[in-house]
């Protein structure tokens, strides 16, 4: 996941962190990350980008995404954060498709 974290001075600052996917669509991706990645950070409605990697051979799909939900998680410790996709190659997506026909056949 990378974003953008605009700092109340007005500074902006790249951040690109490994997190966890709890549930991936054709639409968007549902996930956790640290509880404090986006603390006091307002981050509905901004831009990340998001890169997920599929089993092999499928390999690596990425997407621009919006974040649409950001909830606390069961445990806490960490932050369920809800991303829709949109600006996905069409190469990206049918892999993505070939991830949904070829996991229901596993």
């Amino acid at each position: 996941l990378q974003f953008v974290r605009e700092h109340p001075n007005g500074e902006n600052e790249s951040v690109s962190v490994d997190v966890v996917s709890t549930d991936i669509s054709v639409g968007g991706v549902k996930l956790e990350v640290p509880d404090d990645l986006f603390k006091g950070v307002d981050c509905l409605g901004k831009q990340v980008r998001v890169a997920i990697e599929l089993p092999k051979p499928l390999g690596e799909v990425r997407s621009l995404g919006i974040i649409r939900s950001v909830q606390a998680s069961e445990s806490g410790k960490k932050t369920n954060v809800g991303v829709e996709f949109y600006g996905m190659s069409p190469e990206d997506s049918q892999t993505l498709e070939k991830f949904f026909s070829w996991d229901s056949k596993v």
